[in-house]
């Protein structure tokens, strides 16, 4: 079921309500799509009240022009009317606004009025934000909730200059074309494409329960879990793990080696398992303990993270031979020749590699691109650029 609805304000009482597409306890209207938009955008002096079941409604930025807080309000009541708890079920939030707007005064008494009261709504409009991103900063760390407006541009834009939409087009894309933007683009894309499942409750109160209380039950998780439960835990990873190089931190990839620890746990746990779904996430673990291993920075770190990635990719492989995919068997080798180049590198950083190790490893890095040169449907060029950076590593 879809669920939207707009807030307006009552011209009588002042106060905000909200109109919906579905029907609560709370609910009291039924407007059409109609008398909700004329509700929402009756902006006093521009338009008229709108009228919906014998209640008059005026335009619901004021008092809300950043709606967030009803969003999650809205959501709670909907999700975990009991709890109100929202947060350990939101996969991605979203929150755009409308820009900085400034407004010039004017001589109109009831104009100025109007504008002064706009202008204390713009301003709790960040004030708003402001506490909407503090209350959901890790949402936020971990690519799972976005907020996106456009910071400058738009200052001396009045309220009705509808003439202006060039220029609040090209504020738009200017904003949309900054590096930092672009990033956080792709992450909620990225994080919206791969919602494919829905948790349920009972494996979201696994989950909270297990990390509210590491203390007194260490290293315990739920024994079982879903297919679309797994599913989730593992489009969790992939959020973190494929976030931009540029934005990507230890973080991301400590929340994604979480996140596909837990999916092998209940994999491993699942008899009807198969070997190559166990591989897959081996794989991911691999990737991302060798990148782990490449960001951290004291060295006995940097190689127990390649250890770890070694035994992943080791376990990877094992499962992908019960599987008879040669494919994928290439594809696994290719990556352990990866972990092993980065290991030597290791051992080069700590005076402990010979130049033979180093040439091993060169031979075995053509092997496995010869091997991947069989199967047509893979990208080689993307293997060599890997394997080239890899391999700059032991000039």
């Amino acid at each position: 079921m879809e669920f939207s609805f707009v807030c307006a304000r009552f011209q009588k009482t002042n106060a905000t309500t909200r109109l919906r597409s579905y029907a609560t306890a709370r609910s009291d209207y039924s407007p059409t799509i109609l008398d909700a938009a004329l509700a929402t955008t009756a902006a006093p002096t521009y338009f008229s009240s709108a009228a919906i079941e014998g209640s008059n409604f005026v335009d619901g930025a004021i008092g809300a022009n950043n709606p967030v807080m009803h969003v999650e309000e809205e959501a709670a009541d909907i999700w975990c009317e009991t709890t109100g708890n929202l947060m350990p079920l939101v996969k991605c939030f979203v929150s755009i606004g409308t820009g900085h707007p400034g407004i010039r005064s004017v001589s109109d008494k009831s104009l100025k009025h109007l504008i002064q009261t706009l202008q204390k709504e713009a301003t709790e409009t960040e004030s708003t934000n402001q506490q909407f991103e503090a209350r959901w900063r890790e949402h936020m760390m971990n690519g799972r909730c976005f907020r996106f407006n456009v910071s400058n541009g738009l200052e001396d834009v009045k309220l009705a200059e509808y003439q202006e939409q060039e220029l609040i087009r090209q504020a738009t894309v200017t904003y949309l074309e900054k590096r930092e933007t672009i990033g956080r683009v792709v992450a909620c894309a990225e994080n919206l494409r791969k919602k494919e499942y829905r948790p349920t409750s009972y494996f979201a109160k696994q989950m909270i329960d297990h990390e509210a209380q590491p203390a007194r039950r260490p290293g315990r998780v739920p024994e079982v879990a879903t297919a679309s439960e797994i599913a989730e835990l593992i489009s969790l990873g992939n959020t973190n793990l494929k976030t931009p190089s540029a934005l990507i931190t230890t973080a991301h990839l400590l929340r994604a080696r979480h996140y596909f620890s837990k999916a092998l746990h209940f994999l491993r746990n699942d008899s009807s398992t198969s070997p190559k779904q166990v591989s897959r996430v081996c794989q991911k673990l691999t990737e991302t303990l060798l990148l782990l291993s490449q960001m951290t920075r004291p060295l006995a770190e940097r190689k127990e993270h390649a250890d770890q990635a070694q035994s992943y990719g080791e376990a990877a492989l094992e499962n992908v031979v019960k599987a008879g995919d040669s494919c994928m068997v290439a594809q696994v080798e290719f990556l352990l020749a990866c972990v092993t180049a980065w290991k030597v590198y290791l051992r080069m950083k700590s005076g402990e590699e010979t130049a033979s190790g180093r040439a091993g490893v060169r031979v075995l890095m053509d092997r496995r691109l010869d091997m991947l040169s069989g199967y047509s449907n893979l990208q080689i060029d993307w293997y060599e650029a890997q394997a080239k950076t890899y391999l700059e590593y032991l000039e």
